[in-house]
């Protein structure tokens, strides 16, 4: 009788696991509906929510917890550009700083999909001194037409501008703003349920910052000095997307601008860190000319869209 419990109770928690699983992640393929391209429709459907899980050790132990960040698709193949933030897991504690491990990332697709399912991400690359990482869909998406006919890949993904980033120039960020905070815990992924985005708009405050205010990021011996929006942002829409007025990308969320002190971080109002566009391609060329794989992204010229 004893061994007959023992084994109910087995197969009560695999079933349990595996309705969860069925709950949250995705099937090999998977068709989207067709989106009417209205309002920023074409702009939402071009960023995910990212769903990063990692381990901290402590002294003596460790834990599980998810971050929620932003991301952005690059074209049909199924890249995902997003911070370096996803994979980092390091915590400060009063000047102890804890080391993380990254371990699993999800995606979860725009809220204008109305699919909630947790996407299974490859990680391809991570570079905290280029401030970006890089992963990929292990699903393989189609998308309807207008017409109703199944099309290989995502029906919007993000297009690069070309434009010089000017001071004053109207901007939107988009991403994920209210995920952790609706959470009922942040420890595994499948807490994270009916995830949107949030739009909100402002300038492009500063153009560069100054190297000798803050650290430029690197890629070799190139770098790259971030600029300033004002646009309303928050730690989870790293990694989203800057959008100019016409629609196209001017760079991704890279952090909240703080005012560090003896006795406190301030997160300043209105004020957040992004990374051009430009030092978007020349990671992606980077890690494409490295690992000798092809990234295909979009660049807008003269209002024409040429693929890369």
């Amino acid at each position: 009788m004893k061994k007959f419990i023992t084994l109910l109770i087995s197969l009560s928690l695999l079933l349990l696991a595996c309705g969860c699983r069925n709950a949250f992640t995705a099937p090999k393929e998977v068709t989207l509906k067709y989106l009417e391209p209205t309002g920023m429709t074409e702009q939402t459907a071009s960023v995910v929510t990212i769903l990063s899980s990692g381990r901290v050790y402590t002294a003596g132990d460790s834990y599980t917890t998810t971050r929620v960040l932003s991301g952005v698709l690059l074209g049909n193949d199924g890249y995902i550009l997003t911070s370096s933030e996803a994979c980092n897991f390091d915590i400060s504690d009063n000047g102890t700083i804890y080391k993380g491990e990254f371990s699993q990332a999800y995606a979860v697709l725009s809220d204008v999909y109305q699919d909630q399912k947790h996407y299974s991400l490859k990680l391809i690359d991570q570079s905290a001194e280029a401030g970006l990482s890089l992963f990929k869909f292990e699903t393989k998406f189609y998308h309807e037409d207008q017409n109703g006919k199944k099309v290989e890949g995502f029906q919007y993904c993000v297009c690069f501008s070309s434009r010089d980033l000017q001071t004053g120039m109207q901007c939107y960020a988009v991403g994920n703003s209210l995920a952790e905070l609706l959470a009922n815990n942040t420890f595994f992924h499948t807490s994270f349920s009916d995830l949107r985005l949030c739009v909100t708009k402002g300038v492009v405050s500063m153009e560069s910052v100054p190297s000798d205010i803050l650290d430029p990021y690197t890629i070799g011996s190139r770098q790259a000095e971030p600029y300033i929006i004002s646009a309303a942002t928050n730690r989870e829409m790293c990694g989203g997307a800057v959008y100019d007025e016409n629609g196209y990308l001017i760079g991704i969320v890279a952090s909240k601008l703080v005012s560090d002190t003896e006795e406190e971080t301030v997160f300043l109002t209105k004020m957040s860190l992004a990374l051009e566009s430009s030092w978007i391609e020349e990671y992606i060329n980077f890690v494409s000319q490295r690992d000798q794989i092809e990234i295909p992204y979009t660049i807008a010229k003269n209002q024409e869209a040429d693929t890369q």
